[in-house]
Formats: C-alpha cells, structure tokens, sequence
C-alpha cells in the first residue's frame, strides 16, 4: 500500500515539476518580448536625456510632421512627402497627436515615446514563440534582439527614422515564411505594408520577401502582393521626386561604376560589420575577409540545411541590397572613392546592413552548434555565449557606448519649444528654433540667414565677453525681426542660467528691447531675444548691442561669421 501511495506521489510530483518547467519555458518568450522593451525604455533616457525627457523637437519632427498634422486635409496629414518619400506610419502617429488635441508642450514626448515603444516592440518581437522555428533558443534571440536594440546613431532612434527598425522585423518575418511550412505567419505580419511606405530602405528587404512567397503559406503571400503595391506606390512618389530634383544626386556614373562601388561596398561591409574592430584597415583587407565570409555562408547553405540558414539567405540580401540602392540613389557619397568604407560609419543609410549581418552571425552560429556531438543541454549555453563573445570580440559592444551617447552643442541645445509652446498653441507668429542648429518652426516667419548654418562647422573665440556689438548682415536689412539666437557657450562645467538684453537704438533716437534667458549646458546652446511680439523693420535699427548676465563664449559659422539666427520675414 504505502509502495502505491509514493508511486502515486512520485507521479505526481514528476508532473507537476514538469508542468511548472514546461511554463516557465514556454512563458520565456513573452517574457523576454517585454524585458526588451523595458529595458530599451529604460537605456534610452539613460543615453540620452536630453534628446527624449527634455520634451524638444528635433528637425522635421516640427517642421514636417507636426507642421503637416494640423492642416484641415486628410491626403496632406497621411501623404505629405518627407525627403522625397511618404513616411506613412510618422503620419498616422502626427495624425493622432493632432486628433487627441494635444498642445505644444506634450507633442515631443508623444512623437519620441512613440518611437521609443514601437521601436522596442518591433525589434523584440523576435524574442516570441513563433521564432523558434528559426532559432530554437530563447535566449540566443534574446541576445539578438539587444543587439539590435543598442546599436544605431541617435538620428536613427529619432521619430523621424524609428521605422528603419521595422525593416529588421520585415526581415526575420520573410525568414520564418521560408522554413515554417506548417503554420501561417502571425497575424501582426500584415503591418509589413504599412511599414513598407515609410522609408525607401526599406525596399532591400523586399527580394527576398518574393523569395520566401515562392514557398511560403498563403497569408504571406497576400502579404507580399500588398507590400508589392505599397512598393510600387512609394517608387512613383520617389520617381516624382526625383524627377523634380528632390533626391535627384549630382555625382552620377556610369552603370558599370555603379556595380563595381556595389561589389566592392558589399564585400567591405560584411567584412566590416562582422568584425568592427577592423575600422580603419585597408580597403583590400575587408573586401578580402568579406569574400571569404561570403564563401563561409555559401558552403554553410549548401551542407548544413537548418531553419537558421533562412536567416542567413535574408541577411546576406538585406546587407547586398540595401548597398544597392545607396549605390544608385546616394551616388554623391556612395561612389567609387569609397569613403563611406573607409569612414566605418554606422547610420540610417547603412543600418539595414548591419540588421544583416546579425541575422547572417545567428545563421552561422545556429549551424555550427548544431554539430552532433554537443548535447542538448551544451547547445542551450554554447550558442548564446558564442553570440555574446561575438558581439564583445568584434567591437560592436565597445562602439554602442559611444555611438549612443546624447551629441553636444551645436546639435542640441537649441531647441526652443517648450518656452514657446503657449505662443505656439495660441496661433502666434513666430520662429522657434529647434535642434539641431538651424533648423526653424516657423509661422509667418523664417530665417533670415543668406546662409544656412545647418551642418557647417562651428568654432568658439577664445575670450569671453558679457557685452558686445551685434552687425546687421547687409542681406537682411529690408527685412523684419521678429526674434534673434545666439550661439553662446558659458564660461562654466555646469548647466548655467543666462539672462541679457539687446538694446536696440533706433535711427530716430529712440531704443527698443529685446529680452532672453535660457539654462545653457557647459557645451554652449541658444539664447533667444524677444521683443514681446513686436516686430521691428531691420532698416530702422541703428545699433544692436547685447549685454549678458554672465561672461560668454561666442560661436562663429566656419570661423568667420557669427553664430547667430536672424529671424523674422
């Protein structure tokens, strides 16, 4: 009896514990997906503060996308161009924030946090269970995944570009097409179109999408079809452009010049992005260690027929095409000098790449611990640690720290648009300055400038000054001021309040001020002037002299010019 009483306990007992095992591995996965994201949620605002807890605009975020919202017509909400290409799912979160009325000052943390969740969620969605088919290993993809996550520049994570990270969820999705001949594609594949119409880049992922619709389930095939016509949609709105001279490159060559900077770009870059800690080797060296890499994957394909070889076939054509189309549309900078190998860059245009040669290193990986003489056990430790070892060994780990860093002045600081958003919501005219330098949302006003200071390089006198003489560029005076900035650096390692005056003496005698006051980081930022909003005809002003509350550094465009913004109309 009390033998039958243990056998019943003993059954029990195993059943339960393998009931409770069976859960906690089967719950992994969501588990994982939701880590990812936290976890990206929390890396964010610790890289970069500024950038995302700050509530700024950052370029188009202002001048496009919330400039677009709020006009009366829905085909100029959701079609507006952006650079010559229809940024769908950036419009229909712009479109939202303008239903939901929400003002000026909420508007950048709803287009940042957006980006920041639908960028996590997208990337971690290969952490689910329906990626086991690929790679049988939760906590491979895990890995992947933060790969994936903590690698890319800061104008790449912006609301403006978040949807670079969907091609990497196009890709491993065109991945599981190709194997799973059981099951259909999850239902959530049917945002790839809507994805599709956001960035060109977009478009290398798309051979091998027709490559997986040969063998794949039905639904994925639908899919195709749409993503197909959303292809062909975004390629006449670029044609147009093109044809307007929007993307239109004025370093063009030959065909034949075009295909060899692409195969010698294709080699280099996997080379490259497989060993980053190779920046700066000679161009031959790369392209010589991508060939044999490339003939790594081709003998891989060939003899070792895993699911993860799918994974291998989608990198690989992510990383060629994605060269391709930078090849034939960016040909100002992607030709035959090859300056962008040589660079070792790592930003929107080529980011899709290094989503590749992920892809391509958990292929390889997978394949390799396939090998049968590692047991079960020994492969669920192996192949995350390989991966690991990897992404340390290579580089990539030391290169995230830096790459992810908040820039400083003259490409934050500027920003404006939480002092201005009560003027902003209330219809004013106005010019708000936002980051980076020169870039301007303006309503009945612009910048005045005759030349833009955007991207040209600033330099800061060596003396510091708290009161100065302001000329009056000869281009600009019979124009009108309605606000001016100043590019200026505290002479301090902290965060500084600065508070001044113009004075303005008039031609008639009189005087007129404008007034400002800004916290400036000890890497220097913007101090905007006011006049309350007046609006005063330059022709009028005899003399402009600023005094400050604080000794300053000022900045100059290209050494000569000073860094200031004149704006008005």
């Amino acid at each position: 009896m009390n033998s039958y009483v243990n056998n019943i306990h003993d059954f029990f007992f195993t059943l339960a514990t393998q009931t409770i095992s069976y859960a906690r591995r089967d719950m992994s996965p969501y588990i994982l997906f939701i880590l990812s994201v936290l976890l990206y949620c929390l890396y964010i605002p610790l890289m970069q503060p500024s950038m995302v807890l700050d509530g700024e605009m950052w370029a188009e975020m202002a001048t496009n996308y919330f400039y677009y919202a709020s006009s009366p017509s829905l085909r100029v909400k959701l079609f507006s161009i952006d650079a010559g290409y229809i940024p769908m799912p950036q419009r229909l979160i712009a479109a939202l924030g303008n239903l939901m009325h929400l003002s000026a000052r909420t508007i950048p943390y709803f287009y940042s946090w957006s980006a920041i969740i639908l960028t996590g969620s997208m990337v971690a969605t290969f952490c689910l269970k329906p990626f086991r088919v690929l790679v049988k290993n939760d906590y491979l993809r895990f890995f992947a995944v933060i790969a994936i996550l903590i690698i890319a520049d800061v104008e790449t994570r912006t609301f403006i570009n978040f949807t670079y990270f969907g091609i990497f969820l196009i890709s491993i999705i065109t991945a599981l097409a190709i194997v799973d001949r059981n099951n259909e594609v999850p239902s959530w594949a049917w945002f790839i179109p809507l994805i599709m119409i956001s960035k060109p880049a977009a478009f290398a992922a798309f051979p091998a999408m027709i490559f997986a619709a040969i063998v794949s389930k039905p639904r994925f095939r639908v899919i195709t079809i749409l993503t197909a016509i959303a292809c062909i949609i975004q390629l006449i709105r670029v044609y147009l452009s093109y044809s307007s001279g929007v993307l239109q490159p004025s370093n063009d060559f030959t065909i034949y010049d075009k295909l060899y900077a692409f195969a010698h770009y294709s080699l280099g870059f996997l080379g490259l992005y497989f060993f980053r800690g190779l920046a700066g080797t000679a161009l031959p060296v790369l392209i010589f260690i991508g060939l044999g890499l490339l003939t790594l994957c081709g003998i891989v394909l060939t003899r070792n027929k895993k699911n993860a070889s799918a994974l291998i076939i989608v990198g690989l054509g992510l990383l060629f095409f994605n060269v391709l189309l930078n090849v034939f549309a960016l040909s100002d900078t992607w030709n035959l000098d090859m300056a962008p190998l040589a660079a070792a860059p790592l930003y929107r245009h080529i980011i899709v790449s290094y989503f590749g040669v992920i892809l391509i290193v958990l292929g390889l990986i997978c394949s390799l611990t396939s090998v049968g003489f590692l047991n079960h056990n020994s492969r669920n430790y192996i192949a995350p640690l390989l991966f690991v070892f990897w992404f340390w060994a290579s580089g990539w780990l030391a290169f995230a720290g830096a790459l992810n860093r908040a820039p400083p002045s003259p490409i934050t600081g500027n920003s404006q648009w939480q002092k201005m958003a009560t003027a902003i919501d209330m219809g004013d005219s106005l010019c708000v300055p936002i980051n980076p330098l020169g870039w301007i949302y303006g309503r009945n006003c612009q910048l005045l400038n005759q030349e833009d200071p955007k991207g040209k390089p600033i330099v800061y006198e060596e003396s510091t000054t708290k009161a100065f003489t302001i000329e009056i560029p000869p281009s600009i005076s019979s124009r009108t001021l309605i606000s001016l900035a100043m590019l200026i650096k505290p002479y301090s390692m902290a965060q500084t309040p600065i508070s001044g005056e113009l004075e303005l003496i008039m031609n008639d005698g009189t005087i007129k001020y404008m007034i400002g006051s800004n916290k400036l980081p000890s890497t220097g930022g913007l101090l905007m002037f006011t006049s309350h909003g007046e609006e005063i005809a330059m022709a009028e002003i005899k003399r402009i002299t600023a005094r400050l509350s604080l000794p300053v550094t000022r900045a100059y465009v290209e050494a000569t010019t000073p860094a200031i913004l004149w704006l008005g109309r």
